[in-house]
């Protein structure tokens, strides 16, 4: 398996900051935020057939924000009734493809190769991470999704080529099916890289003049 130079490079960081994450993540696993039971709830009646309802027949009120990860929790109410266990699981890997993802990003936008894994290190050591894995919501997801589009985003920038901005905006749409605001985001990123462009091309014009 040929595994990119800079997870080569930096093994012993990632062994390091994932044994750190997923210590956390036992530690905390038996946590649960209570807002993440509205989305199961949700999941639930939609399993039962009653639709996206708070109250099974009753009135399709859109009490969430989250439609993506009540759709992937719905698909665990298939296999379990109570799908807590796979919840958190699931969880935990957008945590561990988030320190990945963080990493990546790091290696494409820090020149200098002795802070490229640092960002991945500081992020693992918060005990907030490992407890937004585990607590249900989906908070991971949310974070996997807009890193790795905005990864794609800055190769985007560089290569110009159709399949990079493809999947940018594939994960884009991910982030927005993920929570709503996530659009917030995406229209911030787009946006002050604009505010940049026009300001390198304002710069380049009056150096131009001289």
């Amino acid at each position: 398996m040929n595994l990119p130079n800079y997870v080569k490079e930096n093994y012993k960081i990632i062994l390091i900051s994932t044994s750190i994450y997923l210590f956390y993540c036992v530690l905390f696993f038996n946590l649960t935020l209570d807002d993440s039971f509205i989305s199961l709830r949700y999941a639930r009646n939609l399993k039962n057939g009653f639709g996206l309802t708070w109250n099974p027949n009753g009135e399709k009120v859109e009490g969430y924000s989250n439609f993506l990860w009540i759709i992937i929790e719905f698909l665990f109410f298939l296999f379990s009734e109570d799908p807590l266990f796979l919840v958190k699981t699931i969880g935990i890997i957008f945590g561990l493809f988030t320190l990945f993802i963080t990493l990546k990003i790091s290696h494409q936008m820090i020149r200098t190769r002795s802070f490229q894994n640092k960002p991945m290190l500081m992020i693992s050591i918060l005990p907030a991470w490992g407890y937004y894995a585990v607590s249900g919501l989906e908070t991971m997801m949310f974070i996997a999704f807009l890193l790795e589009g905005y990864y794609y985003f800055n190769k985007y920038k560089k290569t110009k080529r159709t399949n990079d901005l493809c999947i940018c905006s594939f994960f884009f749409l991910l982030v927005s099916l993920t929570r709503i605001d996530g659009i917030i985001f995406i229209v911030g990123i787009f946006g002050i890289d604009l505010i940049l462009n026009i300001k390198n091309r304002k710069e380049i014009k009056d150096l131009s003049k001289f």
